[in-house]
């Protein structure tokens, strides 16, 4: 059966507003997890994360002349990781995807739901 005008909106509607919820019900992770992964420091493997976050002075200074003669060739290595570090930086960036779309959904149901209830107040009290 097909629908037409207001009630067919509102199916529409339920439908879109199942779907999104469906979807958002099959990520693997909490999000919260994912939003943890999605900040660590993609350059450390996922077991050697730090737990101490630098403060925003130190991340504009640097590092230190001492640091800098620890590694003289350290430029040379720029985007040159070890697998373990490949792994976490293709783990980080699938994290911050996951709460991107998590983000998206979340946004879709909302605005649908309330599309929906402005939808069935409207049809309720007879009006456009």
């Amino acid at each position: 059966e097909v629908l037409g005008g207001v009630a067919g909106e509102i199916a529409v509607r339920e439908l879109l507003a199942d779907i999104t919820s469906d979807a958002l019900a099959k990520y693997p992770n909490p999000l919260e997890k994912d939003r943890e992964i999605a900040a660590s420091d993609p350059t450390k493997p996922a077991g050697k994360q730090a737990k101490k976050k630098k403060s925003f002075l130190a991340e504009l200074r640097g590092p230190s002349e001492e640091e800098l003669k620890k590694f003289p060739d350290a430029d040379a290595w720029v985007g040159v990781f070890p697998e373990p570090v490949r792994q976490t930086q293709r783990s980080v960036a699938a994290a911050r995807v996951r709460v991107s779309e998590r983000r998206i959904l979340a946004k879709t149901d909302s605005e649908v739901r309330l599309q929906l209830r402005k939808l069935k107040a409207s049809q309720m009290t007879g009006g456009n």
